[in-house]
């Protein structure tokens, strides 16, 4: 019954920390493109 709790709290932390990645690159793909897009209109 304790290594059901455990793996059900370990893929639950590991769907937020890949969350968070995820949402960590889309951020830097669209911060990267307004900078492109900045420089291109100057």
């Amino acid at each position: 019954m304790m290594n059901n709790g455990m793996m059900g709290g370990g893929m639950g932390i590991w769907m937020v920390f890949s969350m968070l990645f995820w949402v960590l690159i889309l951020a830097g793909v669209i911060f990267l493109i307004v900078r492109v897009v900045n420089k291109v209109r100057k």
